[in-house]
């Protein structure tokens, strides 16, 4: 299960090699999607993430491509990621949910595997990072977002193995607003 685990979670980054192929819109359409375009004032350090992002321009060609969308939704309560990623192993969805927690903010992460995630969410200096709780006899996994441009988005993503002490960078990549 940890493989398949670390393998869905390799393509919720979209940062896998890519193609550069423009891909349909992840965002739902018809009544389903949010027409919210107001974004509450918790969520400004996260500002510069919300938009539709896809593969690099340029980006080495490889066997995965991806996608995603963060849209703030029920009157800019919350931000909502909607992810794809396709590749030869099939198409992985997932869906994650930034929320507020009193003074904290954590995000809600699952997917068409079965995979839930809670993660606890930090804003630093143009980036975000999201870290996941603590499960005793299970993984960590920290998902870095870091604006270098107005257009591109680094993204790394660690894990911490159980028992360690230290997260080890899995994968990393760029994406770029579409």
């Amino acid at each position: 299960m940890t493989r398949h685990l670390l393998a869905s979670l390799l393509l919720v980054a979209t940062a896998c090699a890519t193609t550069g192929q423009k891909q349909p819109s992840a965002s739902p359409s018809g009544p389903t999607a949010s027409t919210t375009t107001t974004l509450d004032v918790a969520w400004t350090p996260l500002a510069f993430l919300v938009g539709e992002w896809g593969d690099a321009p340029g980006a080495t060609p490889g066997e995965s491509r991806g996608w995603f969308s963060l849209q703030p939704e029920l009157g800019g309560k919350v931000l909502v990621r909607r992810n794809v990623n396709e590749s030869p192993r099939g198409r992985h969805e997932d869906l994650m949910t930034f929320y507020r927690e009193g003074e904290n903010l954590r995000a809600f992460y699952v997917d068409n595997e079965d995979h839930v995630i809670h993660y606890t969410v930090v804003p630093g200096d143009r980036s975000v990072t999201l870290t996941s709780d603590e499960v005793p006899g299970r993984p960590r996994f920290r998902l870095t977002y870091q604006q270098k441009e107005d257009a591109k988005l680094d993204i790394v993503f660690a894990i911490q193995p159980p028992g360690a002490t230290e997260f080890k960078t899995y994968l990393q990549g760029t994406v770029v607003r579409r």
